[in-house]
């Protein structure tokens, strides 16, 4: 028998033995084949904006009302300033602010963090007063200091 035959055998047994352990065994039942069951009812539940919604709940949304506002002004470039999650929660508002990564990929608007390279050239910021979302355009360098004075005990997380 070759080398690489009796190595896949022993892999396959160790596989067996690693998820016949209890605990092993639980986290293979309950996370991973509890969903083979559920496939006939998600297959339902296909679309992408659905599933998106499901997933990342508030996050997206907030996401969805800004793009939907620079929609309506096609010709706007705009340049978002993300303030950071902790501004929100202070705000009294439980709104994960996605990194301007994943912002772009859900809007394709490009937005920057408070500790951004390209802070400079921000031209709008998202603003939460009084339950909801204000979304200004930043027109002077006076604004934009301002407005990162107010983010600044707030540093962006993940």
């Amino acid at each position: 028998m070759s080398k690489k035959i009796q190595l896949s055998i022993v892999a396959i047994i160790a596989i067996v033995i690693f998820f016949q352990l209890p605990v092993n065994k639980a986290w293979l039942d309950d996370v991973i084949l509890v969903d083979v069951s559920l496939i006939p009812a998600q297959l339902d539940y296909m679309d992408e904006e659905y599933r998106n919604q499901a997933r990342y709940k508030e996050s997206y949304q907030l996401e969805m009302a800004i793009k939907g506002f620079f929609d309506q002004t096609p010709s706007v470039k705009p340049l978002l300033l993300l303030p950071p999650t902790g501004y929100f929660k202070a705000k009294g508002l439980n709104f994960p602010i996605p990194e301007p990564a994943i912002f772009y990929y859900f809007t394709g608007i490009r937005s920057v963090w408070t500790n951004s390279k390209m802070i400079d050239s921000a031209n709008w910021v998202v603003i939460p007063a009084d339950n909801q979302m204000y979304i200004f355009p930043i027109q002077n360098r006076h604004q934009l200091d301002s407005f990162l004075t107010i983010f600044k005990p707030y540093p962006p997380t993940l």
